[in-house]
């Protein structure tokens, strides 16, 4: 099910938007308020369609302490660069 395709009135903030958020983000991991400072969207609404991307596996979560940090696997990389060869 798309999000044309749910019930209810359609958000003003697409996916795409809210995911371009991170692919822009100079930092690997931004929590809901952070996302929320650059789009028109309220605090719940916002935490709910961050849910939503978690579920459909475009974007991750983890508790760190009292806030959740949210990421985009799509946009984020490690890096190695002091691999210790045995």
């Amino acid at each position: 099910m798309s999000e044309d395709d749910t019930p209810g009135r359609k958000p003003r903030v697409t996916e795409r938007e809210i995911l371009e958020v991170f692919r822009k983000a100079d930092e690997p991991v931004l929590t809901a308020p952070e996302v929320a400072t650059v789009l028109p969207i309220g605090r719940r609404a916002l935490h709910n369609r961050l849910k939503q991307l978690e579920k459909k596996g475009q974007l991750v979560s983890k508790q760190a302490g009292r806030s959740t940090v949210w990421w985009s696997p799509a946009y984020t990389f490690v890096v190695y660069d002091d691999l210790d060869e045995d």
